[in-house]
């Protein structure tokens, strides 16, 4: 009876913990533990890694890679209202409390890799085991700025993308969106249901110096810490391109190359025909080959399209011949 009553606690408590970090939306609750000093917790509602797929307005635009011009890229960079203290257990805690104002903090400029107090560069505690990881002088960084969010963002899903280090929380209006401790690679959060349509919104960010994720990182940039990249959110329709991968294969006996493309389309509303549709385009800019496929979706909210094509008299790519075909 008592090893019954065991294994029905032993689960129970697993299973909450399960819903605790895999709980999702707008309700989900904030951190109730130290998730930076915790091994066994390195991310909370991130969206899982895939190919950075951007929404350009037009073909001119794909060929510029000018990605941060697009109509369904708002920026993020610029001035931000950043508060440092030196400890952990210093920080604002009353984010969530509709009272939380971040008016008369200083003013930064992101992305910056480096926190500076005084006009000096703040160092991030060196650590060679996770003992050494503590709240104090721990320096932390919580950044906050508004952005308006026009009503016709109602037709689009809205991802957040940033990058920070070394381990970071993020909140919007006042609700615990994520958390996240790799610092090497752009963090996305599904911000949709967090947004107000045609209000002003807070976002905040807070930067945590050192975390357990440190162990892994060199330790020679224990100086670049805050948000170090682009902040930016991108909009994306209720159908659209999730994730893809490409294998290319050059045949040099025919001269030949053969492409094949693997594609996950997600559409919300699991119903209705689209067309995928791929140009390939030389080395000089001039379209080689065009290939696409109808699908349909019958309840279902995300399909996978494979297309293969062989192309003939291809320019092989060599250190000496750097020739890049663009699809």
């Amino acid at each position: 009876m008592v090893k019954r009553f065991l294994l029905a606690a032993l689960a129970l408590s697993l299973s909450l913990g399960a819903v605790a970090q895999n709980k999702k939306g707008k309700n989900a609750p904030a951190p109730d533990v130290d998730e930076w000093n915790d091994v066994e917790i390195f991310e909370q509602h991130k969206l899982y890694p895939r190919a950075n797929v951007i929404p350009y307005g037009d073909e001119n635009a794909i060929e510029r890679n000018g990605y941060m011009s697009s109509p369904y890229v708002v920026s993020l960079n610029g001035e931000w209202r950043m508060l440092l203290k030196n400890s952990f257990s210093e920080r604002p805690t009353d984010i969530e409390q509709k009272t939380f104002s971040a008016s008369g903090w200083p003013v930064t400029t992101v992305p910056s890799a480096r926190l500076f107090e005084d006009k000096k560069t703040v160092m991030a505690k060196k650590i060679t085991k996770p003992a050494d990881v503590s709240q104090s002088h721990n320096v932390v960084a919580t950044y906050c700025r508004e952005f308006d969010a026009p009503k016709s963002w109602k037709e689009y899903k809205a991802f957040l993308n940033l990058q920070a280090h070394s381990a970071y929380y993020v909140w919007l209006n006042h609700e615990y969106v994520g958390f996240s401790e790799d610092s090497r690679d752009v963090s996305e959060f599904d911000i949709t249901e967090h947004l107000k349509l045609g209000k002003t919104n807070t976002i905040v960010v807070q930067v945590v110096a050192t975390s357990d994720g440190s162990m892994l990182e060199a330790q020679h940039s224990r100086a670049l810490n805050g948000i170090t990249s682009d902040v930016f959110i991108v909009l994306k329709p209720t159908a659209n391109v999730r994730d893809y991968s490409l294998k290319a294969q050059y045949v040099p006996s025919s001269g030949q190359g053969v492409l094949t493309v693997s594609a996950d389309i997600f559409n919300e509303a699991k119903k209705g025909q689209y067309y995928l549709e791929m140009e390939i385009w030389d080395p000089t800019g001039h379209e080689v080959e065009k290939m696409g496929r109808w699908m349909v979706f019958d309840k279902k909210n995300e399909l996978n399209m494979k297309l293969e094509r062989t192309i003939p008299s291809i320019k092989p790519w060599t250190a000496e011949t750097p020739s890049l075909y663009t699809l």
